[in-house]
């Protein structure tokens, strides 16, 4: 496992050392790639390896890379590359390790055509030393099947690999899907160190030629244009996070909701959507130190994470209070990983209420799904179909999406409750329709919905809303209720109205449990918190 440390730094370096060292560069005719199709612009990585200072250089930016990626070895063994192109950088990068003592002083030579006789340390390692746990790495992906297949055979072999590290990510699809999503179905985490829109973009403005420059220009657009317009991966994960496969993934998102709601007997859902201010006092502030108080802010969560699991059928987590602090994302997905690896059968959330044109929506749902890791996530769907279909390929079929139907802010009803011709409200069929558009792209079995907790307005008890919406939906979805606690929403006639059984809906809460104190007994005035919200919630279901 690797820990975070050191911020993230540009590569801009990185890119002009392939481009100057002719690694990468343009042809005026396409040239047929491994992959088989046609392309005008190559990185051939053999280069690297024909001088001995270009190899030095490459693995220095490589170590250079994990290092200000957060990705900083743990007890690593050897670094492989994958056979047969990145032989040689692998080894490079092996020996860069073994001279800043990073690992021990021990070469690990793989053999590209195993012998027909012997052990495993005689069949396939040169010098009959094999590792227990290794990076691989690669020069350049573009389906990640050599790669993938590299890793699975030293799976086989008993060997823990922590990752795939490539240099460049060609950014072509693979049967309409992209290679991170190829890795990510494989269970192996994977990250490139550049990618085919930053080297074209860094051609393009260092070419000199007129001629050139519009055959470069025409090349982005034609071969990436469509796929990934103003392509730029999410910032890169900061930990090699190989986390054990849970039930979740075997029986879907609906299910281990179900079952985790009737082994604590409550539907209750805790946010975690910290607030620097509200830090309890027993963490030290340290001015100007962003790397400090993201990692307060992860141990405070985290101790809340422990004081209420027991009580919890869900952690949620509301990505704006993570994103408004430097280092957040990483600290979110610290907080994310405890809980899998120690409640693993507590989904976990994502609050993020993304909706947007379908290449976009589809890099929310890889940025979500695939590199934050969670289980669930929500959207707006004001700008259609797409806000939903762009995030099913990366749900992996398990996962849960989750529409804003009646929400629980004020000026909502300004919106939601339009009167449209048939005289039903705006919400009514936005919900609707995404159910239908869920069942067409078979994603409805955890598909979910966000719907307000009953309130009072102008001294009237509102929670019409939820039994309509029980009417348009039945059974078949839960929902997700904000709104109780601080926000006044009503437990009694929330339930009432939308309570359909064990995962059919989660109660949420956020402030009135983790800021229930800024003192030392902060995680047990949480508890008790939520242990008071669920006996509320036991005598409404």
């Amino acid at each position: 496992m690797l820990e975070f440390r050191k911020n993230m730094s540009e590569n801009s370096n990185f890119e002009n050392f392939l481009i100057e060292n002719k690694v990468v560069g343009y042809k005026t005719e396409p040239i047929t790639l491994k992959s088989g199709k046609l392309s005008n612009w190559y990185a051939n990585c053999r280069i690297l390896s024909q001088k001995l200072n270009l190899l030095e250089t490459s693995a220095k930016f490589v170590l250079e890379f994990l290092e200000n990626n957060y990705l900083l070895l743990d007890n690593l063994d050897a670094v492989l590359g994958v056979p047969e192109g990145a032989n040689e950088l692998g080894q490079a990068l092996q020996r860069e390790l073994i001279r800043q003592n990073k690992i021990q002083d021990k070469i690990y030579s793989f053999r590209i055509k195993p012998k027909d006789h012997g052990d495993i340390a005689n069949k396939y390692w040169i010098n009959g030393n094999v590792p227990s746990k290794v990076l691989v790495l690669e020069d350049v992906t573009t389906t990640g099947g050599s790669a993938i297949t590299f890793v699975k055979k030293l799976q086989e072999m008993g060997i823990e690999v922590v990752g795939v590290i490539s240099l460049i990510n060609r950014l072509q699809l693979d049967n309409g899907l992209m290679v991170e999503v190829n890795f990510q179905k494989a269970n192996i985490f994977y990250l490139a160190m550049t990618d085919a829109q930053k080297l074209l973009n860094h051609l393009l403005k260092n070419t000199e030629s007129e001629n050139e420059f519009e055959l470069i220009r025409n090349t982005m657009n034609a071969e990436y244009k469509k796929e990934y317009a103003e392509y730029n991966l999410i910032s890169p994960v900061k930990l090699l996070r190989n986390l054990k496969p849970r039930e979740i993934e075997k029986i879907g998102f609906r299910e281990v909701l179900k079952l985790r709601q009737e082994k604590i007997k409550s539907c209750l859902c805790v946010g975690l959507d910290p607030l620097p201010e509200k830090l309890p006092k027993i963490f030290e502030i340290i001015d100007e130190d962003t790397e400090n108080l993201a990692k307060n802010i992860t141990a405070w969560m985290i101790e809340i994470v422990k004081a209420t699991a027991e009580y919890t059928s869900m952690f949620k987590f509301q990505r704006a209070h993570w994103e408004a602090f430097l280092l957040g994302e990483a600290a979110m997905r610290q907080v994310i990983d405890y809980i899998y690896e120690n409640y693993p059968d507590i989904p976990v959330f994502l609050d993020c209420k993304r909706g947007d044109i379908d290449r976009t929506q589809a890099r929310y749902g890889l940025a979500h799904f695939i590199i934050d890791k969670v289980d669930g996530m929500n959207y707006s769907p004001y700008m259609g179909d797409e806000c939903l279909t762009g995030l099913v390929e990366s749900s992996l079929g398990w996962k849960s999406i989750v529409v804003l139907g009646r929400t629980s802010n004020p000026g909502s009803k300004n919106v939601q409750e339009l009167i449209l011709e048939n005289q039903s409200q705006l919400w009514e069929k936005v919900v609707a329709d995404n159910f239908n558009l869920a069942k067409e792209y078979k994603v409805d079995r955890d598909f979910g919905v966000v719907m307000a907790a009953a309130f009072l307005r102008d001294g009237q008890i509102y929670s019409s809303h939820l039994s309509r919406a029980r009417e348009i939906l039945g059974e078949k979805v839960w929902f997700l209720i904000p709104g109780i606690g601080t926000q006044g929403g009503l437990l009694k006639e929330t339930l009432e109205n939308a309570w359909r059984g064990f995962g059919s809906l989660v109660i949420s809460s956020s402030s009135q449990i983790i800021f229930a104190s800024q003192e030392n007994d902060f995680a047990e005035a949480a508890a008790r918190e939520a242990q008071k919200l669920n006996q509320e919630i036991s005598k409404f279901i």
